[in-house]
């Protein structure tokens, strides 16, 4: 019988184990099985904020558009940020490109635009963000590189991917009932402080019971039930934020808050 301990960081998800030992005489054993780390659900990939995406302008006629596209769509799926919807009629466009499970627009908060400038002086960038119910701005990002060589057209899909997780920063909170809606006191920042905007939506959940590791007694985190989706209406000078009204009967005595 053989005892062994080593720690080891899990992926989400499965996580295939091989142990392999060797007797003195040379005889090899080996033992393999799988570990499925779970993540509290507030994190999973359909509670994020959702894109429908399109085309970026003339993408067709430019290489180097096509190219900067490609590899900006591929980091925000790699990302695992942001959920990526587009239209049927765009499948031939994207096909290259990792989607969400289903290619449509029913999760899709905000449409996103892309349009690109070739001159001889270099390419500039440009992405629109616009909120799919209201028709409403949301943000306007850009970026500039002096050439379109490979090494500057990934760069430039690093930078406009980065702007995009800045646009819409990751916060998690304490929040408090008043006059049927909440007030949010940000706690965590993923990976740092932002600024949520007015009508960005939340997430309202509770926290479930704290785990703990059985040998150092360290915390595993805690799993979590999905409350309600509320949205922001008003932000205050400490820093706080007041979300709509929301439905009291779901709501418990002590819950957190996540940006999506």
């Amino acid at each position: 019988m053989l005892f062994l301990s080593k720690p080891i960081e899990l992926m989400e998800g499965d996580n295939q184990i091989v142990i392999q030992a060797m007797t003195q005489t040379g005889a090899v054993c080996r033992h393999v099985f799988s570990i499925h780390r779970k993540i509290p659900s507030i994190f999973h990939l359909q509670q994020r904020y959702g894109f429908l995406i399109h085309p970026f302008d003339h993408f067709q006629k430019h290489k180097r558009i096509k190219a900067f596209q490609e590899l900006f769509f591929s980091k925000l799926f790699k990302q695992k940020r942001f959920q990526l919807f587009w239209n049927k009629s765009d499948h031939h466009v994207f096909e290259g490109i990792h989607s969400n499970e289903s290619q449509h627009d029913i999760a899709a908060e905000a449409a996103l635009f892309g349009y690109c400038y070739v001159t001889k002086n270099g390419l500039e960038i440009i992405t629109r963000i616009v909120d799919i119910k209201s028709s409403r701005i949301i943000a306007m990002n850009d970026a500039y590189a002096p050439n379109s060589d490979p090494h500057m057209i990934e760069k430039l899909a690093d930078e406009m991917r980065e702007k995009m997780s800045r646009t819409f920063p990751l916060m998690e909170g304490t929040g408090f009932l008043q006059n049927q809606s909440i007030i949010v006191q940000p706690v965590k920042w993923f990976p740092e402080k932002g600024r949520l905007k007015v009508n960005c939506s939340l997430i309202v959940f509770q926290k479930l019971k704290e785990l703990f590791n059985p040998i150092t007694d360290k915390s595993l985190g805690y799993d979590t039930k999905i409350l309600e989706i509320t949205h922001i209406n008003k932000r205050f000078e400490d820093g706080r934020y007041q979300t709509t009204a929301i439905n009291m009967d779901t709501i418990k005595q002590t819950f957190g808050v996540m940006s999506r």
